[in-house]
Parts: structure tokens; C-alpha cells; sequence
């Protein structure tokens, strides 16, 4: 009865990993349709990093009209071999990396919580907002600067990338 048991817990927990990662894959396959690729460039995209993976409907992404004047970006299986990442190429217009900090919430920790170096610790300068709180802030000096350099757009996160 005990053997009887564990296996059929053992079966869950497997069952419950496949779920997971058919789900994680129909996500993967969903966000390349969101971005303008065909349903066939997605499946094979999809089914590289989920070989299981068996394409559910997905809901078309609604289609933009390009302006005439502007070049089409080549496809993405044209432009490089399937061994890159599909994302390489994502069409015109896209949103900016899902990773960007966003601007509006690092100026209100700067403003509140700049003198502890929450500022610096959330856009990724870890070693500055260590520095930042044990000098509470430069004195209020360098919080100060960091609030206006962040208001007026000069400041970027650890990786470069600017604050949206």
C-alpha cells in the first residue's frame, strides 16, 4: 500500500512539472505572437526550448499598418540561422526590454528613501547604495544630486539601460 502511495505521488509531482513547463512554453509562444511573428516562426522558436511543446490558439496580436515609407525589418528566420536567439530581431515599434526600471519609481525613492541609498540599490549600483547609506546620503548632498540627476533623465541603471 505504502510503494502504492509514493508512486502515485511521484506521478503528481511529475504531472505538476509538465504542467508547468507546457504553460511556461505556451507563455514563450504567446509573447513571440504579441511581437509579430507568424504562428509557424513561433511554434519552431517555441519548440526549440520546449520540445514538447504543442501550439494551443493563441489570440493574433492586432496588425499595425507599417508606413510605406519605412523599410520592413527582415524576418527573422531570414536573417540569421535558427541557432540565435529568436528575439534578435524584434519588429519595428516594439516596447522597451521587460528588465527597464522605471523612472517615475526611482524618483520617488530617491526623493524618500535617497539618503539610505534605496535609489541606487533599485537601478542595480549595489556597492554605490552601500556607500550612499553609510554616508546617509553624502550628507544630504548626494541624495540631493541623485534626485535631480534622475528627474532630469540623466541617470541610467547598473546595465546602461535608460529609465522608462
Amino acid at each position: 500500500m505504502g510503494g502504492f502511495l509514493s508512486e502515485a505521488v511521484i506521478d503528481m509531482c511529475s504531472m505538476s512539472q509538465l504542467g508547468n513547463h507546457m504553460s511556461e512554453g505556451q507563455t514563450y509562444y504567446d509573447g513571440l505572437i504579441g511581437q509579430g511573428y507568424t504562428a509557424e516562426q513561433a511554434a519552431e522558436y517555441t519548440s526549440q526550448h520546449f520540445p514538447d511543446f504543442a501550439a494551443a490558439p493563441a489570440e493574433a496580436a492586432p496588425a499595425e499598418a507599417a508606413p510605406a515609407a519605412e523599410p520592413m525589418a527582415a524576418a527573422p528566420a531570414e536573417a540569421a540561422p535558427m541557432a540565435a536567439a529568436p528575439m534578435a530581431a524584434a519588429p519595428a515599434g516594439a516596447a522597451p526590454a521587460a528588465g527597464g526600471k522605471s523612472k517615475m519609481v526611482a524618483l520617488l525613492l530617491s526623493f524618500f528613501l535617497g539618503y539610505l541609498g534605496v535609489d541606487r540599490f533599485y537601478l542595480g549600483y549595489t556597492g554605490l547604495g552601500i556607500l550612499k547609506l553609510l554616508t546617509v546620503g553624502g550628507c544630504g548632498i548626494w541624495a540631493l544630486i541623485d534626485f535631480i540627476m534622475i528627474a532630469l533623465g540623466k541617470m541610467t541603471d547598473a546595465d546602461g539601460n535608460e529609465l522608462v
